[in-house]
């Protein structure tokens, strides 16, 4: 009886990450992910970052970073583990997704990507390179995760 070795995909979960009103040239950390008990090997990401009231610069791109923690208090970049504002681009964190925008003002763009062993812990920094603030309202922009196990069937 042969089998195969598929990736059960886990519930989409919003990550804890304040989006509203980024400005441009600066970022969002969210808080950390704890994968230190499941050590799951990948996560699929998937955003929508809506623009603000002022269309940003067509061709420029929202970044998403990766930030990992070993559990001994080292992190990508000195960077923090709660939801917090990011006021330098993560010099070291690994780029791990990018959204291109359009100018267009108040347009949901959407990103997703996957994030292969993504360690002990981990977070995502979000960095606004658009030209132009996001928008106010929290509601309109999100990112979030499943995570995805090798299952044999």
């Amino acid at each position: 009886m042969s089998s195969e070795i598929r990736q059960k995909i886990g519930t989409s979960t919003d990550l804890t990450i304040t989006l509203a009103s980024i400005a441009d040239g600066a970022g969002r950390i969210c808080t950390q992910v704890d994968n230190s008990n499941l050590w799951v090997p990948a996560v699929y990401i998937h955003s929508e970052i809506k623009s603000g009231a002022v269309a940003p610069t067509a061709g420029a791109i929202y970044k998403f970073y990766l930030v990992r923690d070993d559990g001994q208090g080292y992190r990508s970049d000195g960077l923090g583990s709660a939801d917090a504002a990011v006021s330098t681009e993560p010099e070291n964190a690994r780029i791990v997704g990018s959204i291109v925008v359009t100018a267009t003002a108040n347009k949901v763009f959407y990103g997703d990507f996957v994030i292969q062993d993504p360690g002990y812990k981990w977070s995502l920094v979000f960095w606004n390179s658009s030209g132009e603030a996001i928008n106010s309202t929290e509601a309109d922009s999100y990112i979030r995760y499943s995570t995805a196990v090798p299952e044999r069937r």
